[in-house]
């Protein structure tokens, strides 16, 4: 399995990548949603692991961009983000339309909750 990792902290996008590689799958972190569209235009991902707070655009932008390639439409995504969930309310229609698997929280949710999460999506 193949996984894009947008994570603007670099020292935290090693961290998850490591986790991640570590647990099986094969990480590529980028750190802002320009990088994340030319990686998408040359590799194929079963999964987008996304930050929302990014510097140039926001992470629900970059998801309305990549949703509008049908190529890119259905690569599930889970949003792993330090962004104030309060402030975040996605009504369930937003995150069918983006296609968005969860959401988690880094204050609260760990690097094993990620796996769980990726790993439900494998099923």
């Amino acid at each position: 399995m193949n996984i894009l990792l947008i994570e603007p902290d670099r020292d935290l996008g090693l961290t998850v990548s490591k986790w991640l590689d570590s647990e099986g799958w094969q990480t590529q972190v980028v750190h802002n949603s320009q990088d994340a569209l030319d990686q998408l235009d040359k590799n194929t991902y079963d999964h987008i692991i996304l930050e929302l707070v990014m510097p140039g655009s926001n992470g629900v932008e970059f998801l309305q961009e990549v949703r509008s390639y049908p190529d890119w439409h259905d690569i599930p995504c889970i949003v792993y983000t330090r962004a104030n969930l309060g402030d975040l309310e996605l009504p369930d229609s937003v995150m069918d339309d983006l296609n968005i698997h969860k959401v988690l929280h880094k204050s609260k949710d760990t690097l094993a909750d990620l796996s769980s999460e990726i790993k439900a999506l494998d099923k």
